[in-house]
Order: C-alpha cells, then sequence, then structure tokens
C-alpha cells in the first residue's frame, strides 16, 4: 500500500526498543496478568507478541477488558509459587501506573 513499515521482535539478546505487552494491551489485544504478561481471552497467556511499527493511518482500538483483574486476585496460583516472592497479592505501581 505504500506505508512503511518495520517488525520489532525479541528474537536477539538484547533488549527490544518495543515493551509489547504494552503495546498489544493498549491495542487491544488483551489485559496485563499479575505475572507481567498479556492474557487473552482466545490464547491466555500462551502467545509471543512481536509489534509492526508503520506510518500508516489505523483506527484506534478500546480497551479490552477480559476480567483479568478479578480473575487474577481469585486464583493467586502465581503469587503462592514464585520462587523468590516477586509478584505480590495487591496491585503496584509501576512507572505511574498502578497494575
Amino acid at each position: 500500500m505504500g506505508w512503511g513499515a518495520r517488525v520489532a521482535a525479541n528474537l536477539d539478546t538484547d533488549a527490544s526498543e518495543v515493551l509489547h505487552v504494552l503495546v498489544a494491551t493498549d491495542a487491544g489485544l488483551g489485559q496485563l496478568g499479575k505475572h507481567g504478561s498479556l492474557i487473552t481471552q482466545a490464547y491466555g497467556s500462551n502467545v509471543r507478541l512481536a509489534t509492526v511499527l508503520t506510518d500508516l493511518p489505523l483506527a484506534v482500538d478500546a480497551f479490552a477488558d477480559i476480567g483479568v483483574d478479578d480473575f487474577c486476585m481469585s486464583c493467586q496460583i502465581c503469587t503462592a509459587n514464585c520462587p523468590p516472592h516477586a509478584i505480590s497479592d495487591t496491585k503496584q505501581t509501576v512507572r505511574g501506573v498502578e497494575r
């Protein structure tokens, strides 16, 4: 279509220039789970993310509330089984946003 595009993927050992989980949640693909991964309605957290960066004008999708917050607060499996106890049972403020 003539618009510029390139892929940003975590295929190298270096850190990616894109925080794929945050981009995916903003795009409405799912929600952030307590373990820091994207949880989708269709595939749970069994997804691998890459981002296409483009200057193509696109319509903005809405945030998808699929009930992850309520599910994570009631499940607690990752909180109970995290070896270094790095997953809290309450939301934390990360970079100014409660997650």
